[in-house]
C-alpha cells in the first residue's frame, strides 16, 4: 500500500488539518521523521488513495506551499525514503 506524509511549518497548521481530516479519512499522527526538515514536530500519514481529495482539502484551507509539504513514502531495503511530490496548492 502506498502512503503519503504531510509535514507542516507550524503545529497550528498540523492540528487544524487533523481536525478537518477527522471523520473523513483514515490517517495517523506521528513525529516528523528526522530526514524531513520542518518547523513542526508532528506529521500526518495518509493512504495513497486519499491523496487527491486531501490535496483539494488543503487548497480549501488555504494551506499553501509555505505551510505544508507532501511526501510519498517509499520503502527501500526496509527503510523509509521520503520523496517530495509537490508542494501544497498555492
Amino acid at each position: 500500500m502506498m502512503y503519503y506524509l504531510l509535514s507542516f511549518s507550524s503545529t497550528h497548521d498540523g492540528i487544524a488539518t487533523k481536525m478537518h481530516l477527522r471523520n473523513k479519512f483514515d490517517f495517523t499522527i506521528l513525529p516528523t521523521p528526522r530526514e524531513i526538515h520542518a518547523s513542526c514536530g508532528i506529521s500526518i500519514r495518509i493512504h495513497g488513495e486519499d491523496i487527491d481529495s486531501i490535496i483539494a482539502l488543503l487548497a480549501s484551507l488555504k494551506l499553501n506551499s509555505d505551510r505544508v509539504q507532501i511526501y510519498r513514502i517509499i520503502t527501500e531495503n526496509e527503510k523509509n525514503v521520503y520523496e517530495p511530490i509537490q508542494k501544497a496548492p498555492t
